[in-house]
């Protein structure tokens, strides 16, 4: 049923003229690489999310072996806050940028002719 409806429809636009033509196949291409971007997205967002909630184990099983002195455990309190402070913050940081370019709205190489 899709394989007819592909073919009429690509033989209405070859009827049609060779502009057309290129048309539908800058949108067939523009759809392709959106559905490509779509499935990076869904990667990354896991790949984000899984560094995120990795970062947040470590840094409270870091504080909890800190707070009880399990195992004879014990930082100073300086290291102690520049391994929680400038490494979150760098989470942070690859966090955002990553976010910002991989979920704009609409990427450079795909927006529309003007």
């Amino acid at each position: 049923m899709t394989i007819r409806f592909a073919e009429l429809l690509k033989r209405r636009i070859v009827a049609a003229g060779p502009w057309d033509e290129l048309d539908f196949e800058e949108k067939r291409i523009r759809n392709l690489l959106l559905r490509q971007l779509l499935g990076h997205r869904k990667g990354y967002a896991l790949g984000i999310f899984s560094l995120v909630i990795f970062w947040l184990i470590g840094i409270f099983a870091l504080l909890v072996l800190q707070g009880f002195g399990a195992w004879g455990f014990h930082l100073d309190s300086s290291i102690l806050l520049a391994a929680i402070g400038s490494t979150t913050a760098n989470i942070i940081g690859v966090l955002l940028i990553i976010v910002k370019f991989i979920f704009s709205d609409t990427p450079q190489s795909i927006r529309t002719r003007k």
